[in-house]
């Protein structure tokens, strides 16, 4: 063999710490925009004129409900696999296929 060529274990092992220094760098960069725009408001807020006639558009407040509902929909999902009960499974996959189309129309 030579040195470099890895085994299918190595290999696998690799792939797996690649794809959670990538999972941490995406982490940490949502982090990192959610503490600056969380800045921005704050220091923003400040401003006399800063959201003076802001009504929150009620889209907003439906795709808010639909991905919490996709959310609960995937939770139900996937306590229904371990259950082995594919019937109930394939439902809570369809109900969350359904919600994610609603979150992207709002």
């Amino acid at each position: 063999m030579t040195p470099d060529k890895l085994t299918p274990a190595e290999e696998k092992a690799r792939n797996e710490r690649s794809y959670k220094l990538l999972l941490l760098f995406a982490m940490l960069s949502m982090t990192m925009m959610f503490a600056g725009i969380t800045s921005a408001f704050f220091v923003s807020k400040s401003r006399v004129d800063w959201m003076k006639d802001f009504v929150m558009p009620t889209p907003f407040f439906i795709s808010t409900v639909c991905l919490l509902l996709v959310s609960l929909a995937f939770l139900l999902a996937k306590r229904a696999i371990k259950k082995d009960d594919k019937n109930l499974t394939s439902l809570f996959l369809i109900a969350a296929l359904v919600l994610g189309i609603a979150f992207v129309y709002f």
